[in-house]
């Protein structure tokens, strides 16, 4: 897959206009926009800049296969986990925590690096 362009990206405006996409450490044009048609475009375009650079470091594969989706629903398994409600003391406690780990593990393994 061809590489894109390195993130920061940012929103250029000119004349009050949204112009384009760009690389916010070179200024160099990233997708250059036609003339905006209302505030909806700069909606989007802001929104496209804001997943982008909240993905930097993540392999587009990755993004496309929903790994995103699964690392943020592991995160509320966790979230939800609750201890026993009669604590048995130490083996309760060991069990919560090894699903808390093996959830967090499953969650980051795609953003591993090799």
């Amino acid at each position: 897959m061809t590489k894109h362009t390195p993130e920061p990206w940012g929103v250029a405006n000119a004349h009050n206009e949204l112009r384009a996409i760009i690389n916010e450490t070179n200024r160099s044009g990233v997708v250059h926009l036609g003339m905006e048609k209302g505030l909806e475009d700069r909606a989007n375009a802001a929104r496209i800049v804001a997943c982008v650079n909240a993905c930097a470091g993540i392999p587009t594969e990755q993004l496309e296969a929903g790994s995103v989706a699964e690392a943020i629903q592991a995160l509320r398994d966790v979230h939800m986990a609750k201890p026993p409600h009669k604590a048995n003391g130490y083996n309760d406690y060991r069990r919560l925590m090894h699903f808390i780990r093996g959830r967090a593990w499953a969650a980051l393994a795609p953003f591993q690096k090799d």
